[in-house]
């Protein structure tokens, strides 16, 4: 149990946290988890349509987090009376997969340059 000295310096820590910026870092990460499972365990084939098929078996835990990533990229709807369940989570996936590709490259130019050494 926390004391009531403990509880005011908990409460302090708490409001000195940005909960935008926290968001913003959780989705970050979520999208870069669902990546790279989507990497590690899927494959793809684009149809003449220009739409793309995925294929793979993913393991349950990995799975879990996966769907937990797309569900934090769909738009808010109707769970029960949504007609187009495939669409929303194709719109969800594109979302989350562009959120990581936004997210790797913004790392990537904010990386230090190292020269090259011959």
């Amino acid at each position: 149990m926390l004391s009531n000295t403990s509880r005011a310096a908990a409460s302090g820590k708490l409001d000195e946290i940005d909960p935008i910026a926290l968001g913003h870092a959780g989705l970050q990460a979520l999208a870069l988890a669902g990546t790279a499972i989507l990497a590690r365990y899927v494959t793809t084939e684009t149809r003449a349509d220009g739409m793309a098929e995925l294929e793979g078996v993913v393991p349950h835990p990995q799975w879990t987090i996966l769907m937990r990533a797309i569900g934090a990229f769909a738009e808010p709807g109707e769970s029960d009376g949504d007609e187009d369940p495939e669409g929303r989570r194709a719109a969800a996936l594109t979302a989350m997969c562009s959120r990581a590709r936004t997210t790797l490259t913004r790392e990537h130019q904010l990386a230090p340059r190292h020269p090259r050494r011959h």
